[in-house]
């Protein structure tokens, strides 16, 4: 026999034929597999680029006009972005003074503020 359609249903026919609905359904407790939960812990991260190291910062610096222009070649006949290529060259300076015990500082400081170029030594 055929069901009526709720649409025509008496308030006391709907009642009936939706008395199942009302009891809460429970649902056996399941482990969630590890590639739903990876899933999951993706979908509530932020977008956009992956942090490296504490972040990235923007900053604006002064260059002289050829000196960017080296800086780009030089960066990009390695593959390189001026970032990166920045970034590296202030990390192995630093890394150089700290073991000299930072006897260069007081010499390139003059050379740069007079446009002069820094030589840089391996």
């Amino acid at each position: 026999m055929a069901r009526k359609p709720y649409s025509r249903m008496t308030a006391q026919e709907l009642a009936e034929a939706t008395k199942a609905y009302d009891r809460p359904q429970v649902f056996p407790e399941a482990p969630v597999p590890r590639t739903e939960l990876a899933k999951h812990e993706k979908a509530g991260r932020k977008r956009g680029r992956p942090r490296v190291g504490a972040g990235a910062v923007r900053v604006f610096i002064s260059v002289d006009l050829d000196l960017l222009q080296r800086i780009d070649t030089f960066a990009k006949a390695r593959g390189m972005t001026r970032s990166a290529l920045l970034a590296l060259g202030a990390e192995l300076y630093m890394a150089r003074e700290a073991s000299n015990g930072g006897a260069a500082t007081r010499h390139s400081k003059s050379r740069h503020a007079a446009g002069g170029r820094v030589p840089i030594r391996a």
